[in-house]
């Protein structure tokens, strides 16, 4: 009798330990790619906190329309390419944000977007698609001249900017 609960024992201490093995691999695959995704999304927030932040340093010679109107084409090529680590790294994102920070510390012209444009391609070759909506392409010279920032002025991004600063500031 005590040989059979012995071996009852065993079998169900063998089974435990399988069904931990089987469990403990995928358990550890999703904490660490949530661990991943964190770190991009705060990342990727920072970033938008910066692209937003040129809505404080418009260059004399570019109106407000039209400075509005490069803020939201840099807003949707970081909304669709810089959110989602498979296709912009989450490396390749730090450094374009500090290159950002670094260019505005510089001072700004419009040849910062083509920067921009031309960094999500680097780290994104695929990203090249959007070239289309590159604020500074000759294909949207009409609409940058005439500022069409799709009903975003320029202190919608400052607002934007603003309480996103302070939204993130609370965060740390």
């Amino acid at each position: 009798m005590a040989t059979r609960r012995i071996n009852s024992l065993k079998w169900k201490v063998l089974g435990l330990s399988t069904l931990a093995v089987f469990l403990a691999a995928p358990i550890a695959m999703l904490v660490v790619e949530f661990g991943s995704m964190r770190r991009h999304r705060n990342v990727a927030e920072r970033m938008s906190v910066t692209i937003l932040s040129l809505s404080e340093h418009r260059p004399p010679n570019v109106t407000e329309d039209q400075w509005a109107f490069c803020l939201l084409q840099a807003w949707n090529l970081h909304s669709n390419y810089g959110g989602v680590p498979s296709y912009v790294p989450t490396d390749d994102l730090i450094e374009i944000e500090k290159g950002l920070r670094k260019k505005i510390d510089e001072g700004v012209d419009l040849t910062l977007f083509d920067w921009l444009w031309d960094e999500y391609i680097r780290a994104y070759p695929r990203a090249a698609n959007y070239n289309k909506w590159r604020p500074t392409s000759e294909m949207h010279k009409e609409q940058f001249e005439s500022g069409a920032h799709g009903g975003n002025p320029l202190p919608y991004w400052q607002k934007r900017y603003r309480e996103t600063a302070a939204e993130a500031e609370a965060e740390r």
